[in-house]
């Protein structure tokens, strides 16, 4: 098995994609997953005008990742709201789209792409579950031929009602009912452990229904109060739980890590670091830690994750 972890990681340790890609070379992974989620934003090449703009950046990622002899095997698209203005369903429409063709480019074969909650208001109550599945195979409807006609499976991710109570998408049993409702061939399952924990759910069960429609994981921990995207064995999850449901199903994908919030930046969601001002001026020396010690973070995230799985009797795949 392969062990990922996320382009987030150091994604704001470096100015151009190529760049990040490069800062990989000193960590231990040479396995990614690739992070388009802040790829959506306004102004971002991934949603300009210019089609040759984000093809010229992620021609510099692969001439970097085959220097360094690193290969990408997941992504997650960019984040966005596809039922708020028509110019942001635009925007999160190109930019996703871009995000699978440059899938394709990279040689990945797989991508999470988030569900949307529908808008409530006073005036507009969320319509529950079956509006929610109603609307978001609409809108999963919209991205899946260009996904098979690049050979891009899409993954819908679980979420926890603490920070998402009107997703619907929660357990094992969701999200088998959702793929059968959307009924595509290239629809599939990215399981979220952080997102399952806090929700209290059974994920050992879970993995078992969702069986051989589970194409990914997002490996990631908390204290079940918030989705902190600790790295695993840094909270309360109990991995013995996802390692042998994994085993028990015969899952034959990766083991991708989104744990980049054990050592956090200052503005990482949910949980943000107090500021602090000295004789009239912020004092940011300690705002953000060193790129060095976020490097030891990401090698010790690895080993983790190496020692999970070999416990298990997993062999892992340099």
């Amino acid at each position: 098995m392969k062990i990922l972890t996320s382009t987030g990681d150091l994604e704001f340790y470096a100015a151009k994609p190529a760049d990040l890609i490069r800062l990989f070379g000193r960590t231990s992974f040479r396995h990614l997953d690739y992070n388009f989620y802040y790829y959506g934003s306004a102004g971002h090449v991934f949603t300009l005008e210019d089609d040759s703009l984000w093809k010229r950046e992620m021609e510099a990622v692969l001439e970097v990742a085959g220097e360094l002899g690193i290969s990408f095997h997941q992504a997650h698209a960019p984040d966005g709201f596809c039922f708020g203005s028509r110019e942001e369903r635009e925007r999160l429409l190109l930019s996703t789209e871009r995000s699978i063709r440059a899938c394709a480019m990279l040689g990945i074969d797989r991508m999470t792409v988030h569900a949307h909650s529908l808008p409530v208001s006073r005036e507009q109550p969320g319509g529950g579950r079956e509006d929610f599945f109603k609307a978001n195979r609409e809108y999963f409807a919209s991205l899946l031929p260009l996904a098979a006609d690049c050979g891009v499976y899409l993954m819908v991710e679980n979420s926890s009602p603490r920070h998402a109570p009107d997703y619907y998408l929660f357990d094992g049993r969701d999200m088998t009912d959702f793929l059968a409702y959307v009924n595509h061939p290239y629809l599939k399952i990215c399981w979220d452990t952080g997102h399952a924990n806090e929700s209290d759910i059974d994920q050992y069960r879970a993995i078992l229904e969702m069986g051989s429609e589970l194409y990914g994981l997002h490996v990631q921990d908390n204290f079940g109060d918030a989705d902190s995207h600790l790295m695993p064995m840094m909270g309360i999850t109990n991995f013995s739980a996802v390692i042998q449901g994994l085993l028990d199903i015969d899952y034959r994908h990766d083991f991708a890590l989104e744990g980049m919030n054990g050592l956090r930046g200052a503005g990482r969601w949910p949980h943000f670091r107090r500021s602090f001002v000295h004789n009239g001026t912020e004092d940011r020396r300690l705002l953000n830690p060193s790129l060095e010690l976020k490097i030891s973070y990401v090698n010790l995230m690895y080993d983790t994750a190496r020692w999970m799985l070999e416990t298990y009797g997993i062999e892992v795949e340099r």
